[in-house]
């Protein structure tokens, strides 16, 4: 990723998740996807739907515009390797590693582990 741009991936215990990709100008994009462990090293992601649009920051809290919001139907293979490693900065981090990019010039195929998620916890523009 340029250092200008950051990317997330999140997995929810009942089997939803989302990929998170945002830059400096004030763009995101999700993917809200469902899950499944194929093997002890390999998962699916089925892209059940995009959403995409601006972010602003206003007095500490950021806030999601959506612009764009459409239904997908894409499934993505994925090898995986979850190892101790560290963050970008030296810090010490449960590292994911995919065999390959996630989306192909967005969302890359190595994350540190940042924090659990809530039970109830949504992605950035999710709304009710």
């Amino acid at each position: 990723m340029a250092g200008m741009e950051a990317a997330d991936i999140a997995f929810r215990a009942d089997g939803t998740g989302w990929t998170y990709w945002s830059n400096a100008a004030g763009g995101f994009e999700i993917l809200r996807f469902v899950w499944r462990q194929a093997s002890r090293s390999a998962l699916t992601l089925r892209v059940r739907e995009y959403a995409g649009g601006t972010w602003s920051l206003d007095r500490g809290t950021v806030t999601h515009q959506l612009r764009s919001q459409h239904a997908d139907d894409r499934k993505i293979a994925l090898g995986y390797e979850i190892s101790a490693g560290q963050k970008v900065y030296g810090d010490p981090a449960t590292v994911l590693q995919f065999d390959k990019k996630v989306i192909l010039g967005s969302i890359g195929s190595r994350f540190a582990l940042d924090r659990e998620l809530a039970a109830d916890e949504h992605d950035p523009a999710y709304s009710s």
